[in-house]
Order: structure tokens, then C-alpha cells, then sequence
């Protein structure tokens, strides 16, 4: 499925055969509600909540510092602004790393918004 974020540490997509050999209906409910499935992103209408899935499942990857894993998920993203706005957003809540994200937007306007998360080196300090 396009878009879907593809790592071997977010597992195998969940199937309704898998869910029904697993144990309890604790797992039912999760897959009804599209716990653990890849292509939960795709199939939300709303173009935003969209955006903070794909940004959820990538912000999970970059956390771990899994920068390969994070990098082949932005990719498969199609829309440029849609990677640029998932780098913007982990810029401002990981300034440490707004300057390795930031060098890599592909878009003007998000290069504008970068210039002013990199302007704010306060924001970069370690934390106490």
C-alpha cells in the first residue's frame, strides 16, 4: 500500500485470519479499530488526520533513532508538502535535530519555516 510506513519493529499487518487465531477479543477490538494495520493512514478521509497518522507512525521511527527506516517512510510518502510538513513538525518538537530534518525539506515554504525553527537556537539547548 502506498504511503504506509514498512518496518520490520512496527510488525506484520494485521488480517482478520491472524486476529481470529490470536488470543482474546482484546485483539479483536484493536484490529477493528485499525491497531497495528499498515494501511490505517490511507483509509482516513480527512486529509489532516491523515497527515498526523503518517506523522505518528514516522515520529515513532525517529524516536527510536532508526534513521534508515525513517527515511524509507518519508519516501514513501507522494506528496512533497506531506514529507516536508512531517520534517517541519519533528524539527519543532526535536530541536536537536531541526538542522539534520531541515536540510533535507524540499520545499521553499518549508525551507521559510525551517529558517525560523534553526533561528531559534534556545530551542536546541539540551535539556536540564
Amino acid at each position: 500500500m502506498q504511503g504506509a510506513v514498512h518496518h520490520p519493529r512496527l510488525g506484520p499487518p494485521v488480517t482478520a485470519a491472524r486476529v481470529v487465531r490470536s488470543s482474546g477479543p482484546l485483539v479483536l477490538l484493536l484490529a477493528a479499530c485499525g491497531g497495528g494495520d499498515e494501511g490505517r493512514c490511507e483509509r482516513l478521509r480527512d486529509p489532516a488526520e491523515q497527515q498526523d497518522c503518517h506523522l505518528e507512525e514516522l515520529a515513532t521511527l525517529f524516536g527510536e533513532g532508526d534513521e534508515a527506516a525513517f527515511v524509507e517512510g518519508l519516501a514513501a510518502l507522494e506528496d512533497p508538502l506531506t514529507r516536508d510538513l512531517v520534517r517541519i513538525r519533528l524539527a519543532v518538537d526535536r530541536p536537536e535535530r531541526s538542522g539534520w530534518l531541515c536540510a533535507r525539506v524540499e520545499t521553499e515554504g518549508a525551507r521559510d519555516k525551517c529558517r525560523a525553527v534553526l533561528g531559534r537556537p534556545h530551542l536546541r539547548a539540551p535539556a536540564r
